[in-house]
């Protein structure tokens, strides 16, 4: 190698170029023991040979300079310091995620993620991520497509994020696929709703019955009350996922009307038992705790909680025997789905299931939809015309 060409890419700007190349385009050199002129890479130090003519080497060292070294990067390179993911990822944890209004458990979601990216990005600088990185993290979980995708997604927002203030040029991560993700929790069936209401104790079959009909999600479901979401002859249903808690109160997303039929009342009515409670979904616990030991969320002893909902319909579940030996056997929120396709046979417009489900896309709730037996319709064969 000709003294005139640095021996690695860090020594492009620390050693002065010899006579032969100072007038010559960054990163091309003159190789004077062929009579050639060669560019180096600036990113990954490859040699290639430009040939004899110097007129053609410098013109195309010139764009390859404007392709691979844009005049951004330059300055940036100069006058900032490169942020590593890992900074980018606790300015995205601490001032971007505050401001999504996101649910506790959504927000726990996301921060497990990105840890998971920290783990595997955090030392590479915003500057220089490229698609490369995105796809090497991502292909850990090809055989996990739900993370896969969800990793995926805060990956593309902190990139949009990090662009926005500067730290990045391009956003990789959008390059990167979205996959295919399959259902893998079973459709609660007639039959097995069946099965597990028989086996459950009579707070939560009441309980089930009102879901059905209702299509709320357990968190929403277990907030209703006797004295404040009844008004007459509508009960008054708010929904409230993508919310974030403040001081003990969340602030609903959409707020549903439904009115109040002779099926709905018998429903709600079924609920009413012997223990005095302002919560329509409620149960007499096993044992009382003393107030002060009380969780933040809990309002009366009574109440009941969204994961004391599920455990109870699993522990019925299994008391039931219909999912027995059953891969990933329908949990509590499969109610919603079979409820819809309750409404779907009876006539219902899918727009009205929406609005029941709280959905703001169709699409969504076509998938609630998917994977139940549609229903059959009566059709008349038309006289012979002929």
């Amino acid at each position: 190698m000709d003294k005139s060409e640095p021996s690695s890419a860090s020594e492009t700007v620390g050693r002065p170029r010899k006579a032969g190349s100072r007038d010559l385009p960054l990163n091309l050199y003159y190789y004077r023991p062929r009579g050639v002129y060669r560019y180096r890479h600036p990113q990954t130090g490859k040699v290639h040979n430009m040939g004899a003519n110097k007129a053609t080497a410098v013109a195309a060292a010139h764009k390859l300079n404007d392709i691979l070294m844009p005049a951004s990067d330059l300055v940036a390179g100069v006058i900032a310091v490169d942020r590593r993911m890992s900074d980018v990822l606790k300015w995205f944890k601490t001032h971007e995620l505050p401001t999504r209004n996101l649910a506790a458990k959504t927000l726990e979601n996301y921060h497990s993620i990105i840890g998971q990216i920290d783990t595997r990005l955090g030392k590479q600088t915003a500057r220089t991520l490229n698609l490369s990185h995105c796809a090497a993290l991502l292909r850990e979980y090809d055989d996990k497509p739900r993370r896969r995708n969800q990793i995926r997604g805060l990956l593309v927002d902190v990139c949009r994020c990090a662009r926005a203030e500067g730290w990045m040029e391009t956003n990789p991560a959008e390059a990167t696929r979205k996959t295919p993700e399959t259902r893998k929790r079973r459709r609660l069936d007639e039959a097995t709703y069946a099965a597990i209401r028989t086996a459950a104790p009579e707070w939560l079959k009441a309980t089930m019955d009102l879901d059905l009909a209702l299509l709320a999600r357990r968190e929403d479901l277990v907030l209703l009350r006797f004295d404040t979401h009844i008004d007459g002859d509508v009960l008054k249903l708010d929904l409230l996922k993508s919310s974030r808690e403040s001081a003990g109160e969340r602030s609903p997303r959409m707020r549903l009307d439904v009115q109040i039929d002779d099926t709905l009342k018998r429903l709600i009515e079924e609920c009413r038992d012997d223990v005095a409670s302002p919560f329509i979904v409620h149960r007499r616990p096993g044992r009382q705790v003393a107030r002060d030991l009380w969780p933040k969320w809990m309002k009366h002893w009574t109440q009941v909680s969204p994961d004391a909902l599920t455990r109870a319909f699993n522990e019925a579940r299994e008391k039931s025997g219909a999912c027995a030996g059953m891969d990933n056997p329908p949990t509590f929120h499969e109610l919603r789905s079979l409820g819809a396709a309750r409404y779907r046979a009876a006539g219902m417009p899918e727009e009205h299931i929406k609005a029941l489900l709280g959905h703001t896309d169709i699409k969504t709730t076509r998938i609630y939809l998917n994977g139940h037996e549609a229903p059959r319709i009566s059709v008349s064969i038309a006289p012979d015309l002929g």
